[in-house]
């Protein structure tokens, strides 16, 4: 017990010393929406937060995602003026990151690690640089919170593998709960029941081994059904994404097509675990490239490691492995079965890749390090095992050194939103939406030529980005450069016909320009599309007002007005004296 506390204390110090800084940090990247400007995180109602949609609140995200749990951990944190206070989240979400490492040097140690492969597990990933982008922003907390639960769960179905009576129920429950609130923080958790039964299946009694498994099991698959039925109840769905191509390209193409990507998507993923030197905020567009042949080099090496992972996963389950097979087999299922949905290869994601989503699979990383660690201090060709011992400490304390320099150096970039795009340009600067997002930045600060420029690179890197040919339109219509704001707003509108917001924008450029039927055309088919936008409706009662069409204009104004734009009464008394009156 002494050792497990100096190691439980050695690793949330570690974690502090690693991400301290953030404690400093405000808000970032979908920490705006998300927490900032979102009524229902303020109003704290868990009624409504349960009740709908992670972007309910706020619009304008993927309406198919279910995280009231992470929700509800936010609205508990907001103060008496309905503010967020950013220092106790970002000190949440140090604390959570801390006790997901602490128990997962725990569940090594259930699993059979020593002091020694544990404490690796536990810092490596208390410390790891690619977790920085999973901590460091605050809606990062639905990583950290599935997997905190999900280990939650872990552990209590391996203490109920030992139970009896009773004890067994109470612990497949309380398993059951803990995977609950893990699937209501992010929908990566489902994995858990299929890494339960691979952790039970090789030790199953010989005397009615699948009711032994069901008792131990059984809650857990319980638990996963009622997430499923609550969420189809809430939102209509139970999984998948339908992503921007900017975002995943994958969304372009057939499965079997997209199948060379997918399998090379392994290999980039291990490859920032192992060396994670040069690190993105962003992987949009052609960061990643497409491959278009499986006997590629980096789809055959995703591959292998897919295959190598199975393998092993396939070892673990047999009654006859020893410890050490068990241990590789359930760290490779660690990494395999959540990479399976965070890696686009069952279903489509949001992205096609990023490093937060790496959070849940690197704890696999980290316990096959640990393995590693136990074998290595079992087998150095050393004198004794005291000096066994002090050389694999001084091994893990030069890699959690290392580790622990990498990510402190990364953790300020996360502070400011242009440094961190800016940064990202340089990192990936085939990143279309890290262009874009410095280019907003850059508007916003009202430097309109280096936005103009950031925004013209997106679309150069990706042709097909309609937020990025509307922004170019826009700035061109406030230098009042009126024939390029209409070629972009019409590029805008060739790659997304429902962009509303540029049809109005071509609608006022033709206005200023006096092609008043061309305006009044692109006008009537944004309120057709979408009649929300009171501001087309407007601006179509100016066109009509400067075409003589004084008792349409007068109309158009009467219905703006009624839907809250009374600044148009002007407007209205002046189509009215034109009538005379």
């Amino acid at each position: 017990m002494k050792a497990r506390l100096l190691l439980a204390g050695l690793i949330l110090l570690a974690a502090a010393a690693g991400y301290a800084a953030t404690l400093d940090h405000g808000f970032i990247q979908d920490d705006h929406p998300v927490l900032r400007l979102n009524p229902i995180v303020e109003r704290g109602d868990l009624v409504e937060i349960w009740g709908t949609d992670y972007w309910a609140g706020v619009g304008g995200g993927d309406t198919r995602l279910y995280r009231p749990l992470t929700l509800t951990s936010f609205a508990w944190q907001v103060d008496g003026d309905g503010e967020l206070n950013t220092r106790s989240a970002h000190g949440a979400n140090l604390l959570i990151h801390g006790l997901c490492a602490v128990l997962l040097a725990f569940y090594a140690m259930r699993l059979g690690s020593g002091v020694a492969g544990a404490g690796a597990a536990g810092l490596l990933f208390a410390l790891h640089p690619i977790h920085v982008a999973a901590v460091a922003p605050l809606t990062g907390r639905s990583e950290l919170l599935a997997l905190l639960f999900g280990l939650a769960a872990m552990l209590a179905v391996d203490r109920a593998r030992e139970a009896q009576g009773k004890g067994v129920h109470r612990l497949a429950w309380l398993g059951a709960l803990a995977l609950f609130l893990a699937l209501a923080a992010k929908e990566i958790a489902i994995v858990v029941p299929g890494l339960a039964l691979v952790q039970l299946w090789p030790r199953r009694p010989n005397k009615q081994p699948l009711g032994w498994l069901a008792a131990r099991i059984g809650p857990l698959v319980a638990a996963a059904a009622a997430h499923l039925l609550v969420r189809f109840q809430v939102i209509g769905s139970i999984g998948g994404q339908s992503p921007p191509l900017s975002d995943n390209f994958l969304a372009g193409m057939t499965w079997f097509e997209s199948l060379p990507t997918r399998l090379a998507l392994a290999s980039h993923a291990l490859e920032r675990l192992i060396w994670p030197a040069s690190l993105s905020a962003d992987y949009s567009g052609n960061v990643i490239p497409a491959e278009s042949s499986l006997f590629a080099l980096r789809p055959l090496i995703g591959l292998l490691i897919l295959l190598l992972a199975a393998t092993a996963v396939v070892a673990a389950l047999r009654r006859a492995a020893d410890s050490d097979r068990r241990r590789l087999g359930l760290a490779a299922g660690w990494f395999l079965l959540p990479w399976l949905l965070a890696g686009n290869l069952l279903l489509l994601i949001g992205v096609i890749f990023a490093e937060r989503l790496l959070y849940f699979p690197s704890a696999g990383f980290c316990l096959l390090l640990g393995v590693g660690i136990d074998l290595l201090q079992r087998r150095l060709p050393l004198p004794s095992s005291a000096a066994r011992q002090a050389a694999v400490w001084a091994l893990i304390a030069a890699l959690s050194v290392a580790a622990l320099t990498r990510t402190r150096s990364e953790v300020p970039y996360w502070q400011d939103e242009e440094a961190l795009f800016q940064r990202a340009t340089i990192t990936t600067p085939d990143s279309p939406r890290a262009h874009f997002t410095l280019a907003k930045i850059r508007l916003r600060n009202q430097q309109d030529e280096q936005a103009r420029q950031g925004f013209q690179r997106a679309v150069d890197l990706w042709p097909q980005f309609s937020s990025a040919w509307y922004e170019i339109g826009l700035i061109h219509a406030r230098r009042n450069e009126m024939d390029p704001a209409i070629e972009n707003f019409r590029r805008a509108l060739e790659v997304r016909p429902e962009h509303s917001k540029a049809r109005l924008g071509l609608g006022q450029a033709l206005h200023r320009k006096g092609r008043l039927e061309e305006a009044e055309q692109q006008l009537v088919e944004t309120l057709k599309r979408n009649p929300a936008e009171i501001g087309a409706a407007a601006e179509l009662g100016h066109v009509l007002l400067d075409a003589g069409r004084y008792e349409d204009a007068a109309n158009i104004y009467r219905q703006a007005i009624a839907n809250g734009r009374e600044d148009l009464r002007p407007a209205l008394d002046e189509a009215l004296r034109r009538l005379g009156r």
